[in-house]
């Protein structure tokens, strides 16, 4: 059987108690409210401090705020102890107010329950932070209350930081050329934040820049898909160096289909580049300026269109897409 007191007796190698009364009391107040033995241990193993909370005081009522969006107990635990910072977030000057937030933009939608929103919460260093404040600003812009769904449902930590940092960068991509009426604005700006700092940006430009893309055509991309600045310089290189150096292609051709940097180099670009680049060799098809059309459909439509027509004159074809010959040792 399991004794709240055991799993105390573990945590205490974590945090030190004066005494075992208080924690004893929390564990058995989760465990009444419907938690697992895993869910408890993910609770307090991420966030121990609970145990120092008065349950009827702190916890009690945050979990009766959440039981009322999600009303299944399952869905309840389950989201709670996979999100701590939602019970240690305050009611009050987070919880409430980003409710109410998110109320005034959805109504009854599910998507006020989102689990992804309230995850929010979770990756906001400031406990009492709401964003309400954020979203004011982009009002006050004038960015289209679609646009701002668009970036609660999709990115909502983005609107979880400090405020002064939040309002530079909405100017700053303003001020970039970013059309504030256009998805791609909120875009934009989830791709500013999911940056570092500023070193990282540059750093990500710099290597842009290092195959020959100028500082438009680094905009350019950025403004297609904002995501292109969010790739780590090692994937950027590696990338690059494929399709230019590998497959021949001109880095600027590469810089109007910024959406395929995101792809996976070894699962998609290089098995499809390959085939690509030997089907030309063979003189089977002319070189491809639309990458689009190679390496985003699904693998269904890549065999159909590249693989299987010229299986035939091409018997290494197939090794080559599954990675089992290079295309130098064709």
């Amino acid at each position: 059987m399991w004794v709240a007191s055991r799993r105390a007796n573990f945590l205490s190698k974590r945090v030190t108690f004066k005494s075992l009364e208080k924690p004893n009391a929390v564990l058995a107040f989760l465990r009444d409210q419907g938690f697992s033995k895993a869910h408890i241990a993910k609770l307090v193993g991420a966030a121990p401090q609970i145990l120092f909370y008065n349950p009827e005081k702190i916890l009690l009522p945050k979990i009766e705020f959440f039981s009322s969006i999600w009303v299944s107990r399952s869905e309840l635990t389950k989201n709670l102890s996979a999100n701590h910072n939602l019970l240690r977030s305050s009611l009050k000057n987070k919880i409430l107010p980003l409710y109410h937030c998110l109320k005034s933009m959805y109504g009854t939608d599910d998507r006020l329950t989102s689990p992804r929103i309230w995850r929010a919460v979770y990756f906001s260093k400031d406990p009492t932070k709401n964003p309400a404040s954020n979203i004011a600003v982009l009002r006050e812009l004038g960015v289209r209350e679609s646009c701002i769904r668009l970036l609660m449902t999709r990115h909502p930590a983005a609107v979880m930081v400090n405020d002064n940092r939040f309002r530079e960068v909405v100017y700053e991509v303003k001020n970039m050329g970013f059309d504030h009426l256009k998805s791609t604005f909120v875009l934009a700006l989830y791709a500013r934040f999911g940056m570092r700092n500023r070193l990282n940006w540059e750093r990500c430009c710099e290597v842009y820049r290092s195959w020959g893309w100028s500082e438009d055509l680094v905009r350019n991309a950025y403004g297609k898909d904002p995501n292109c600045m969010l790739i780590s310089e090692q994937k950027l290189s590696r990338m690059m160096d494929f399709l230019v150096n590998k497959m021949g292609l001109n880095s600027q051709t590469v810089a109007r289909y910024p959406v395929i940097l995101h792809l996976s180099l070894d699962k998609r670009i290089i098995p499809r580049g390959s085939v690509i680049h030997l089907l030309r060799l063979k003189g089977f098809i002319r070189w491809y300026t639309r990458l689009y059309s190679i390496f985003i459909p699904g693998e269904k439509y890549f065999l159909s269109k590249f693989v299987i027509p010229y299986e035939k004159q091409v018997p290494q074809l197939r090794d080559v897409y599954q990675g089992k010959m290079g295309i130098f040792d064709v």
